[in-house]
């Protein structure tokens, strides 16, 4: 049986259109896990043909990922671009920032707590905007 990493290789290999491919790559990754660092090995040898450094094969997944809008700009896009998105990015950031103290006292001698009348901050974030969700 075929791998879909061979797959994805192959069709490079056969002078494919990049971004037919980036869709099947897109496609495969939402259905599946893919074993990157063994698709990168199989891309290693057809970098050069592509314009890039000659066996760098990680290179041109980072492209076929870009072309696919699987990487961190076209997904950051997507995340701003989406209201229900957006909220589940800053719900969980404000999920992680409620369980942190904000300000500790300071360690260095001669220092009697930091700022002055600080000795510990312990009103989480998440407290504080907890009445503002919709």
């Amino acid at each position: 049986m075929t791998t879909i990493e061979r797959t994805i290789a192959d069709l490079v290999e056969d002078r494919t259109d990049l971004s037919l491919v980036a869709d099947v790559l897109r496609d495969a990754a939402q259905s599946r896990r893919l074993d990157t660092e063994r698709l990168a090995e199989l891309l290693a040898p057809l970098a050069a043909r592509n314009h890039l450094r000659k066996g760098d094969g990680d290179a041109l997944l980072r492209h076929l990922t870009a072309l696919a809008g699987l990487d961190t700009a076209s997904l950051v896009e997507e995340i701003s671009t989406s209201d229900t998105l957006s909220a589940l990015v800053a719900a969980d950031n404000l999920s992680r920032l409620s369980t942190r103290r904000t300000v500790q006292p300071s360690d260095r001698p001669g220092d009697p707590g930091g700022a002055p009348g600080v000795q510990r901050v312990r009103c989480p974030i998440g407290a504080a905007v907890a009445g503002s969700r919709p």
